[in-house]
Formats: C-alpha cells, sequence, structure tokens
C-alpha cells in the first residue's frame, strides 16, 4: 500500500533541508532589495515632483508601486504628480488607493479632499473632512475647510456651528472669528457679526480685513459714523486692493448720508485704485 504525504512532508522529503534554506533566504532577500529599490524610487518621485517635473515624477512613482504594490505614500505622490498633469480622474484613483490603504492617515484624505473641492466636488470634499474630524476630531485644519465649504454651499448654521467649535477651543483663533463673523453676517446677526471683528481687534489692532468688514457691518446698520473711523484705518494700513474698496464703502456711507460731494470724490478714489464705479458714478451725478 502506498503511503500518502501531506504537501509539507511531500517537499522536506523531496528537498534537502539546505535547499529550503537557501530558497527561503533568497525569497526573504528579494523582498528586501524589492522594498529598498521601492524607496529609493519613491525619494527620485519626490525629489522630481519638488522639482516641477511632474511627468518624470510619475515615472519614478509607477516604479516604486510595482515593486511594492501596497506602497500608500507613492499612490499619494503619484497622484499629486497627476493632479499637476491636469490627470484628474487617474490622481483620484491614487488617493483613493491610498486612502484604501491606510484608512487612518488623514494626510491621504487632506490630499483627496483637495482634489475634490479644487474641482466642485463639494460633496466628496466635506465627507473627507468629516472622516478626518472622526479620526480626530480636533483636526483644526480639516474643521476650517469644511466649514469655508460649508460657506461655499449657503449652509451657514452647519458652517457656524465648525467656527463656533473653532472658538470654543480656542477664542484667539482669528481665522475661526472671522469666519465665524461672515456667517453671522449671512445670519443677519449682524450684532454678533460686529462683536466677532471687535474681537479680532482685540487681538491684532491693525488686522485689516477686521477693520473693513466691521466697517461694512456698521454701514449696513447705519451706524455711519463709526463705519467711516473703520473705512480710513483700512485706508491707513492697507494695500492697493484694500483701499480701493474702503473708498468705495467710504463713499456708499457718505451717501447714506447725504453728504453726495464727499462720496463722489471717495468713488473717483476707489476707481483710481481699481474698483469700477462707473455706473454709481452715473447714478449719483458724479463730476
Amino acid at each position: 500500500m502506498t503511503k500518502k504525504y501531506n504537501f509539507i512532508q511531500y517537499i522536506l522529503l523531496k528537498f534537502p533541508l539546505w535547499v529550503l534554506g537557501s530558497l527561503l533566504f533568497f525569497a526573504t532577500t528579494t523582498t528586501a532589495f524589492a522594498q529598498e529599490k521601492a524607496e529609493d524610487f519613491f525619494a527620485l518621485g519626490k525629489k522630481n515632483l519638488d522639482a516641477g517635473d511632474a511627468t518624470n515624477a510619475v515615472v519614478a512613482f509607477n516604479k516604486a508601486i510595482f515593486l511594492k504594490n501596497d506602497y500608500a505614500e507613492a499612490y499619494q505622490g503619484r497622484a499629486q504628480a497627476k493632479m499637476q498633469l491636469r490627470l484628474i480622474s487617474s490622481a483620484k484613483v491614487d488617493f483613493d488607493s491610498a486612502v484604501s490603504i491606510s484608512p487612518k492617515n488623514i494626510t491621504y484624505y487632506f490630499g483627496r479632499a483637495t482634489l475634490c473641492a479644487l474641482t466642485d466636488q463639494i460633496d466628496e470634499a466635506i465627507a473627507d473632512y468629516k472622516k478626518i474630524l472622526d479620526i480626530d476630531i480636533d483636526q483644526k485644519d480639516a474643521r476650517h475647510e469644511k466649514a469655508r465649504l460649508l460657506m461655499r454651499q449657503k449652509k451657514y448654521r452647519l458652517a457656524w456651528g465648525d467656527y463656533n467649535y473653532l472658538v470654543f477651543k480656542n477664542p484667539k483663533d482669528i481665522q475661526a472669528l472671522f469666519g465665524r463673523s461672515t456667517v453671522n453676517y449671512a445670519l443677519k446677526n449682524v450684532k454678533n457679526a460686529i462683536e466677532d471683528c471687535n474681537a479680532i481687534i482685540e487681538l491684532d489692532k491693525k488686522n485689516i480685513d477686521a477693520h473693513l468688514y466691521r466697517g461694512i457691518y456698521q454701514y449696513a446698520t447705519r451706524k455711519n459714523e463709526e463705519a467711516l473711523k473703520d473705512f480710513d484705518k483700512v485706508i491707513s494700513l492697507g494695500k492697493k486692493e484694500n483701499v480701493g474698496e474702503a473708498y468705495y464703502y467710504k463713499a456708499l456711507t457718505y451717501f447714506e448720508m447725504k453728504k453726495n460731494e464727499e462720496g463722489c470724490k471717495d468713488l473717483k478714489k476707489a476707481q483710481e485704485l481699481g474698483v469700477n464705479t462707473q455706473k454709481l458714478q452715473e447714478e449719483k451725478k458724479c463730476q
């Protein structure tokens, strides 16, 4: 009667142990070598990407992924290079691969969310920022970006919730205070919008945006003298684009106060700084 052997027993009988050991050593060495070469190609891809050579970056990342098919960083690097080459759909696939390989790494969600936001896939971008916040509830950048995209969708109450959380965690977060002020204004909570600008100016007395927007909010509530003070502050501190806008709103404030001569002077200054005021000048019969 023929004796039956299982596969392991057969291999052990068929090949001497030194042969099996050599094969195992060869397999291990080959794997280690492939991983080392993958890392070399990844480094080359990153170098090319940093130098602005997206085409050769893709070539290098391709080789890294061929040698190590679960190389999440290489998928992300290739996705970034493809974005530069406008290969958007293919870049999205690579970001998906990176996320699938390493679902707890928020870097890959950030990359995919950025791509989605740039291509107007806003719901998908917001979903990725939510995933980041599921991993780390206090990830500030993700919450800021999520709130900003919610603003784009005019989902003001949801955006307010994110900005309010950020301010609660850090009352000195100027970016969050400014975001909340714009949401408050959109929700017609003008008093709260002004208070947020006040808080920013308390932290940074030369914050141009806070002065400009507080002036606009003051103008909207017909606190004209206060508005003029903020616009003058912007004019004294601001750059060309800020100053032009300040002159424009200063003119509107003067018109509201029935001071048309002063308003027309400021409209002309705004126009000189690149603001289109022609229609309003004609309407107000400015000379």
